[in-house]
């Protein structure tokens, strides 16, 4: 099974890097890209950047967005988690509880048992006698 990840990870690295020299010029050049959100002193120029890093940097921003955006999800589940944990422990200790008292009435009437094949034996043996 590692092999095949493996095999899977070198075949998905080999093509995007086939994607990536086969666009080579388109991801080397460096558009003109202004942003201007008319506040008066805010206007940046990303003339000196290339294609390829807007792509990486929108990449990265995409990952960042969707972890946060789970990241609540993920501390909800951990919370639950924990409370169904208490609650197994909590059922655990029941049970065996239940099943110690069980124990003991099991002991009692084995006990009783005893008592009563003694007695009989007993009467047994006076009625022989």
């Amino acid at each position: 099974m590692k092999k095949v990840k493996l095999i899977v990870l070198v075949l998905a690295i080999g093509l995007i890097a086939l994607v990536f020299f086969q666009n080579l010029p388109y991801l080397m050049a460096q558009p003109h890209l202004l942003i201007n959100l008319y506040i008066p002193g805010f206007q940046y120029d990303f003339s000196s950047i290339t294609n390829a890093v807007l792509l990486a940097g929108v990449f990265l921003i995409g990952l960042l967005i969707a972890y946060f955006s789970g990241l609540s999800n993920r501390f909800k589940s951990n919370k639950t988690i924990k409370d169904l944990n208490a609650a197994i422990a909590s059922q655990q200790q029941t049970i065996n509880s239940l099943k110690s008292e069980i124990d003991s009435q099991h002991g009692r009437t084995a006990q009783t048992i005893e008592t009563v094949e003694t007695v009989s034996d007993d009467t047994l043996s006076l009625k022989e006698a």
